[in-house]
């Protein structure tokens, strides 16, 4: 684990603070599992966007498994 420092706006940091004693969890449990979530849901917009691309490449499966050998 790597420790991070970083700045905070008040409401927001009362509103984990909030959360974290309602769930019992401490404030950084709660920040890790939120930045967790973000960078999921950022992953699969981000996944989504390159399907809807008109322009985007695609190699068949077929292609790759015979590059790879496989």
């Amino acid at each position: 684990m790597k420790t991070v420092t970083f700045k905070i706006d008040g409401d927001l940091l009362r509103d984990i603070e909030s959360l974290a004693r309602e769930l019992g969890e401490s404030r950084n449990s709660v920040i890790s599992r939120a930045t967790r979530f973000y960078t999921d849901s950022y992953d699969e917009a981000i996944a989504k966007a390159r399907l809807d691309d008109p322009d985007r490449t695609t190699i068949p499966h077929e292609t790759v498994l015979r590059e790879f050998g496989l």
